[in-house]
């Protein structure tokens, strides 16, 4: 699993060079998994979100960014989108559906637009419990029925099958897995402090 800093930083153009150039120093750099695809890229967007199109917005810009980066296998699509804080969609049913519906779509055809890849997207609600989603034995369930995080995993092991990346798979399960082992932190890159630190001539 490889957590990578924001792309479009809050803390302005400067930090986000740092950004890019920690992801991309990343896969150059690491003994095994370097100048490979990832066997999967979450995209995420905020449900509040409701400026996503169009060449200057944020999500727009960092989708250019993850482009140049070259992490996006085209040939075997590795992009799933994530709606998160998905409560938010809708004050009721009918509404929440047809929301969903309306930015699912649109959030499929821009990503196709700048990644050239066809993805799925899916509805997470971060605060399940605290809004009050029905559990259904190990999942809660969104407003339309879908239970949650379910639609996630089905999303991933649909495309990791699709893909025929077996190893993907076994690792993606092992994830969702009931008994865990511990996570530990292996090969890392951390991003600059562009306010603290000098940028190189090929991140000026």
């Amino acid at each position: 699993v490889v957590d990578s800093p924001g792309l479009v930083d809050s803390n302005g153009t400067r930090q986000d060079v740092c950004n890019f150039f920690s992801i991309k120093k990343f896969y150059q750099e690491h003994p095994t998994i370097g100048h490979r695809y990832p066997n999967l890229i979450f995209i995420l967007i905020n449900a509040f979100d409701n400026r996503f199109n169009g060449p200057n917005t944020s999500f727009v810009k960092s989708l250019k960014c993850l482009s140049k980066l070259n992490l996006v296998d085209t040939k075997h699509p590795n992009v799933v989108g994530i709606m998160t804080h998905a409560s938010h969609l809708g004050r009721n049913q009918e509404e929440w559906i047809s929301t969903f519906k309306e930015k699912r779509n649109l959030l499929k055809s821009i990503i196709f637009k700048y990644l050239n890849v066809k993805a799925d997207v899916v509805a997470l609600e971060n605060n399940a419990h605290g809004e009050g989603l029905e559990i259904v034995d190990d999942f809660t369930e969104l407003p339309d029925g879908t239970l949650q995080p379910k639609n996630l995993y089905d999303a991933c092991r649909c495309l990791l099958v699709t893909n025929n990346d077996n190893y993907g798979l076994i690792a993606f399960n092992a994830a969702f897995a009931s008994k865990k082992d511990r996570i530990s932190i292996g090969f890392r890159v951390k991003a600059k402090n562009a306010s603290l630190e000098s940028l190189s001539k090929e991140e000026e």
